[in-house]
């Protein structure tokens, strides 16, 4: 299903026949020779001609140019603003479609206007900049158009008293910014848009982009902000009337009442706003009208035969407007319906005429796909997602019901261009959030496709599209560190100081009161902080192309390079996939990949919730001890028996769920746990665990963090025996660092960690399922996740977090808990051992004092861990056998040992070094005292 963008102003149009005319006193400067000034006044008195055709304006303009040429005055100011208005009234006159002369005129306008020569005006960039984009956002190009308003943005920011509008400039980038898919980058736009706004000239402006704004909180789910929006805006418009926008207006309040589940009104509101849109002749937005109609009538109530009468509706208006675009979402959605009454082949129909309405140079069948090289032009990349997710689902229920091959082939293979347009999206967005909203709408596609590699045996592509489905945003980050190897010093310095502000600018939020004037500038600080970053890097990616090759380094981790890696250390990995109704297994040993598929209900969430609630409680887990093993029993039967796997180490690169596997019972009463059996770590995803980014030798072995006791305003009780432990823990590694009481600050963990192997922190943590991020506490304060991405190349190996949920955190679908623990990997660090649940103070200690004994050994990291829990389960009685004791700390990452550093022959070295210098320095301050007695002995 696609939804329209019917309710974006349309305000651009207008900047083409009004937008050009700027007041003759402002350009005088312009005129920078007698010559030039007469044809500056030829050039004014043209386009102030009301009596002239846009037409009668171009021809005009082209004998002036022919003359200015023929007089021999040099490329200046006023030959660049005849170069631009030529170019503007090529596309006026071409029916508001731009022409190859409209894109020649306008660039060579800006050739010259940023020129070296003496005689030329770079402000007058701006405009031509705009028309750039506007001529782009016509063909459809988004992406394209959002790059020239940005150029037009920069050269505005220089020139404040330009008399082109910040706030539309920023309105027309949002919309750009919503066509591509990235929701979160549209509303910050919208946001310091509205800051821009001068009363009281723009009211109407500030009433857009309320509404725009609104429309952005709608498809993130967000009602309350597009209420308190769309509010805003019909008080505005009942004052300043504008009829599209109040139509507009109209409409997403339909929206809002859809979002809320408020139904009964939203036709009759709907008809009433279609006419009057209709009465004003804007026939692509009725078009557009009729499909959120449309989708009403489909998605919510769920009567697809209206549906399909708002979508031919759509194709009328479409038709009327001559809009390919609006045409093909038409007919995307007349498939969708005719997929839910189960009219597969008429479904298929429809999805192919919707590809054939995209300007593409050759027609299709069902059976062959456009090359991604052709799709890259077309900018609107939501609709272009859609038809192809929507061919793949229809492929393999065709496959399905009629046994055809070539059906399943060609499933795959629509499949993997689907992949690919979802990588061009990714790439095309900057906003963190966007992101995680799209990777929350491919979990269908995702299961579609395991399916079919399911049905057609093909384990191989179903690694690859297990590994597509999750963490695609850590390995992202995790590409851009590699990245930043390929910039200059210069560069990196200047990004790590706009990622320093954006995290200056954030704290300062987080001290005002939501609500006051100085919490909402504040709030405007940080997200021009955050746009100032995000452009950075977008100009990073265009001027140093091997930089953007590195980071968007898409390729999958091979099959074959897994299993070389599980033969070399000893160990088997499960993917899991799990959706509402299918779970998809794939086991990977050094010889072979299975596949295996379950219902969803054998493991739903509430099994695993309820199993989580057990281990974290250790009285409910005592008293009801018999549902528990009932419970871990039933997980283990479907989760992990149908593996057939030898104990062993096994690799778990779990889903949306993170559960200790070796708390679960191969027997029913509960008494024989995994743990004596397997050696379990977990991962995000085979990539994470394989991409070498930690390559630094550190300067030391070990270094702990033990606040105890911590600042009053904190609120946190102290930790009173956790610096004895840390000392322990300590003790078998050679040159450890500790740093306890209020040496533990954030500071110092910042700056210390990256010089060491292993990093440990007794500590309190806290993290939960909102939008909150997770936080580690030091003795004066607090480090939030984000925060670690400060850690710049860290030579770290290991991070063990004893403190409370350092891997709790929100679930995002298909990326995993945003954790702590996913922090420190994001920041590059290949291993974090981190717990499930609130600690037990001295279980914890205890654990993580014989985990640390086991690796100064040089056991691999999962085998200490596993014996440490042994060792603990034996020394241990009672109520300590329980896993709310023994099964908190999970190790997630690479298992491999971690070698120590000879701190000892380093300090010897380094004391030789010292020796041989300074008799090199005594020999050199003798050598002059002697050669300064000769020659005042020559002399």
């Amino acid at each position: 299903m696609v939804t329209s963008s019917r309710k974006l102003s349309i305000h651009f149009i207008k900047t083409i026949s009004l937008g050009f005319i700027v007041q003759a006193l402002s350009m005088v400067s312009l005129a920078q020779s007698s010559g030039s000034w007469v044809f500056w006044n030829q050039l004014m008195t043209i386009e102030q001609a009301d009596s002239l055709s846009a037409e009668q304006k171009l021809n005009s303009l082209v004998e002036l140019k022919k003359q200015f040429e023929q007089n021999g005055l040099g490329p200046d100011s006023v030959y660049a603003r005849l170069l631009h208005r030529i170019g503007a009234l090529e596309y006026v006159v071409n029916h508001n479609l731009p022409t190859q002369e409209s894109f020649d005129y306008t660039n060579a306008a800006v050739r010259i206007n940023r020129g070296r020569e003496k005689n030329r005006s770079e402000r007058f960039c701006v405009n031509s900049y705009t028309n750039l984009a506007i001529f782009y956002r016509q063909l459809k190009m988004y992406g394209t158009a959002l790059q020239y308003y940005d150029s037009a943005l920069t050269v505005r920011k220089k020139y404040p008293d330009h008399s082109a509008s910040m706030a539309n400039l920023l309105l027309d980038k949002a919309q750009m910014l919503f066509w591509i898919g990235d929701y979160q980058k549209a509303i910050e736009q919208a946001s310091i848009g509205l800051g821009e706004v001068k009363l009281p000239g723009e009211l109407v402006t500030m009433a857009k982009l309320l509404d725009q704004r609104a429309q952005y909180y709608l498809r993130q789910h967000r009602p309350l902000e597009a209420s308190i929006d769309l509010d805003s805006a019909a008080r505005i418009l009942s004052a300043v009337p504008d009829q599209d926008e109040a139509i507009n207006n109209i409409l997403l309040h339909g929206d809002l009442m859809m979002e809320q589940g408020k139904y009964f009104s939203v036709p009759a509101l709907y008809a009433k706003a279609i006419q009057q849109r209709i009465r004003t002749g804007n026939y692509a937005q009725v078009a557009d009208d009729y499909t959120d109609l449309g989708n009403f009538f489909l998605n919510q109530l769920h009567e697809y035969e209206k549906a399909k009468s708002c979508y031919f509706r759509t194709i009328q208006y479409a038709k009327k407007a001559n809009d390919w675009e609006k045409l093909s979402k038409a007919h995307v959605n007349l498939g969708q319906a005719e997929f839910y009454l189960h009219h597969n082949k008429a479904a298929a129909d429809y999805y192919m005429q919707a590809i054939h309405d995209l300007p593409l140079p050759a027609r299709q069948g069902l059976l062959i796909n456009p090359a991604m090289s052709q799709l890259n032009i077309i900018g609107n990349k939501d609709l272009v997602y859609a038809i192809f997710v929507d061919k793949t689902e229809v492929l393999l229920h065709l496959y399905e019901q009629t046994s055809d091959s070539s059906f399943l082939s060609a499933c795959l293979q629509t499949a993997l261009l689907t992949d690919s347009i979802l990588n061009r999206m990714r790439h095309e967005q900057v906003g963190e959030q966007s992101k995680l909203y799209w990777r929350n709408q491919t979990r269908d596609f995702f299961r579609d496709a395991l399916q079919a590699c399911y049905l057609a045996k093909d384990t191989r592509l179903a690694f690859f599209f297990m590994e597509k489905s999750r963490a695609v945003l850590l390995n992202d980050r995790l590409n851009e560190m590699g990245a930043a190897a390929q910039l200059p010093a210069a560069e990196i310095s200047t990004e790590q100081g706009l990622q320093l502000r954006i995290l200056s600018e954030q704290h300062k939020l987080g001290s005002l009161d939501a609500g006051s004037p100085e919490y909402h500038a504040q709030q405007m600080q940080l997200l021009h902080a955050r746009d100032d970053f995000d452009r950075y890097i977008k100009s990073l990616e265009n001027r140093f192309p091997v930089y953007y090759q590195y980071k968007y380094a898409d390729r999958v981790t091979a099959l074959d390079s897994l299993q070389h890696y599980l033969e070399r250390n000893k160990q088997r990995f499960v993917h899991y996939f799990a959706n509402d109704s299918i779970m998809f297994l794939l086991v990977i040993t050094a010889r072979e990949a299975r596949m295996m598929k379950l219902a969803g209900q054998d493991v739903s969430d509430g099994s695993i919730s309820r199993f989580i609630g057990y281990c974290e409680n250790a009285q409910q887990l005592n008293t009801s001890y018999a549902d528990f093993a009932a419970l871990s029993y039933k997980l283990y039967q479907s989760l992990f028996q149908p593996l057939d796997l030898p104990a062993g180490k096994i690799i778990i690169c779990p889903d949306h769920f993170i559960i200790p596997f070796e708390a679960l019972c191969s027997d029913q009463a509960g008494k024989k746990f995994l743990l004596s059996d397997y050696i379990f770590s977990y991962v995000y995803s085979a990539a994470s665990l394989l991409k070498k980014i930690n390559t630094g030798a550190p300067g030391g072995n070990f270094i702990g963090f033990a606040p105890v006791d911590f600042q009053s305003y904190l609120n946190l009780a102290g930790l009173k025996t956790s610096a004895s432990a840390l000392r322990q823990t300590a003790a078998p590694f050679a040159g450890g660092k500790l740093y306890l009481h209020k040496a533990a600050n954030k500071n110092n963990f910042l700056r210390e960690i990256p010089d060491y192997s292993i990093a440990t922190v007794f500590s309190h943590a806290r993290a939960d399922t909102s939008v909150n991020e997770p936080i580690l506490y030091m003795q004066d304060s607090m480090i939030q996740l984000s925060e670690l991405q400060q850690l710049k190349n860290p030579a770290t190996k290991l991070v063990v977090l004893s403190a409370c949920e350092t891997n709790a955190g929100r679930n995002a679908n298909g990326e995993g808990i945003y954790s702590l623990s996913r922090g420190f990997a994001m920041a590059g660090i290949p291993a974090v051992a981190a717990t499930l649940w609130t600690a037990d103070d001295q279980s914890i200690y205890d654990i993580t004092r014989r985990f640390h004994e086991n690796l100064a050994r040089g056991m691999g990291k999962d085998e200490a861990l596993q014996r440490a829990k042994l060792d603990f389960l034996a020394g241990s009685t009672g109520m300590q056998q329980l896993p709310y004791y023994w099964a908190n700390l999970v190790l997630i990452g690479n298992s491999e040992p971690i070698g120590q550093t000879d701190v000892a022959h380093s300090k010897k070295w380094v004391v030789d070094f010292l020796l041989v210098l300074a008799f090199l320095l005594m020999f050199s301050a003798t050598w002059r005292i002697v050669r300064r007695k000769k020659t005042t002995t020559n002399v």
